[in-house]
């Protein structure tokens, strides 16, 4: 990532609100049945789908059976960015989500 990308790290490190602005960077994620030219998402260097889905999550994403009722409580331990709850919220926004990652 180089050592610009470390120097401003290790500078936001020195600041609590600030600790991980340095490693930060956007991409355009698409989410099965969002829009083409995908959604903003923020993303940091080691993140699960930091930056776009793998042919297999995308797989599994579409292989997944319906929610079994509206407001369903779902938790996504090792959530990584996110992508696949947001995806689940994308197909039902009553849906009830926890994430969770280390």
């Amino acid at each position: 990532w180089g050592s610009e990308r470390a120097a401003a790290g290790a500078a936001a490190a020195a600041s609590p609100r600030g600790a991980f602005d340095g490693w930060r960077g956007e991409a355009a994620v698409r989410l099965l049945g969002g829009p083409e030219e995908g959604r903003a998402w923020r993303v940091f260097p080691g993140l699960f789908a930091g930056g776009g889905l793998d042919i297999m999550t995308s797989a599994m994403l579409a292989a997944l059976p319906p929610l079994p009722r509206r407001r369903a409580r779902v938790l996504d331990a090792c959530c990584g960015s996110g992508v696949i709850g947001a995806a689940l919220l994308q197909r039902d926004s009553s849906l009830r989500l926890h994430l969770l990652d280390a």
